[in-house]
């Protein structure tokens, strides 16, 4: 009994924890993924305004629609950034829902066995205690 109880804890510890870990693996992959995309598309607008200051007529002009180009990816990328928080956060209260109920039907379902074993424990009891009677007849 003690040792059912003890392997639930168990489990849900370790749930909880490589729950911990994914979520943390999650997080600092985003964050580095979106550090990478600013840190591109800087170097592409610093290359561009580098450039911007050395053309004249046409090549400005296309050099001020590549960073017009620049600047739409950028928004583009923060734009998928927000949409992946956004889902993230929502599949964490999702996990965090399934969580809390798996802990509530743990605890249910630890009452319900601690019961059964102790009508076992009684009827084992019962039926030696008639055991003793028919034999001593």
């Amino acid at each position: 009994r003690e040792l059912g109880r003890c392997y639930r804890q168990l489990r849900v510890a370790q749930e909880e924890n490589s729950l911990d870990v994914s979520q943390a693996a999650c997080r600092e992959y985003g964050a580095e993924l979106g550090e990478l995309e600013d840190k591109v598309l800087e170097f592409e607008r610093g290359m561009l305004e580098a450039s911007a200051g050395a053309a004249e007529g046409a090549e400005d002009l296309r050099t001020l629609r590549r960073l017009a180009s620049v600047e739409r990816r950028r928004r583009s990328s923060l734009e998928k950034q927000v949409v992946e928080q956004s889902r993230v956060w929502r599949w964490l209260a999702e996990q965090q829902a399934l969580l809390d109920e798996h802990r509530q039907l743990s605890g249910i379902y630890a009452e319900e066995l601690t019961e059964a074993n102790e009508t076992v424990e009684v009827l084992r009891a019962e039926s030696t205690m008639w055991r003793t009677k028919v034999f001593e007849k």
